[in-house]
């Protein structure tokens, strides 16, 4: 993830670490802000396995921008893959700021996007 000053826990060795001493411990992995952080280490927070990560925060995230539609992203396409790999059966939350898309769109259109987005991934799964 993005060094900042309220980033806490930013690299998966960090993780391991505070995993392995809290044994009751689990985590939410935010995919946007590890592949948005441009070093490669979502690979990387994927080795610490299922046990311990039970939420997926996923959205695009790339050069400061946060939160967009995972469908946008190349990036997401392999890292399902990967998470179909080592059989994920954890929470998968979509993280979608709607400030971030091209127009203001309606509660009704909302919903649609949303379960094209749902569509997408399952489909992509």
């Amino acid at each position: 993830m993005e060094p900042a000053v309220n980033a806490l826990l930013t690299t998966p060795e960090e993780v391991i670490k505070i995993l392995d001493e809290r044994p009751w411990l689990y985590f939410t992995f935010d995919f946007a802000h590890a592949s948005g952080s441009g070093r490669d280490i979502v690979s990387s927070f994927l080795e610490i396995g299922n046990e311990r990560m039970v939420n997926i925060h996923l959205s695009k995230g790339m050069n400061g921008f946060m939160h967009g539609p995972p469908s946008e992203d190349e990036r997401v396409l392999p890292f399902l893959s990967e998470l179909k790999e080592m059989n994920y059966e954890g929470q998968l939350t979509l993280e979608i700021n709607d400030l971030v898309l091209p127009r203001e769109l309606s509660y009704q259109e909302k919903i649609a996007f949303m379960k094209g987005q749902i569509t997408w991934i399952k489909d992509s799964l």
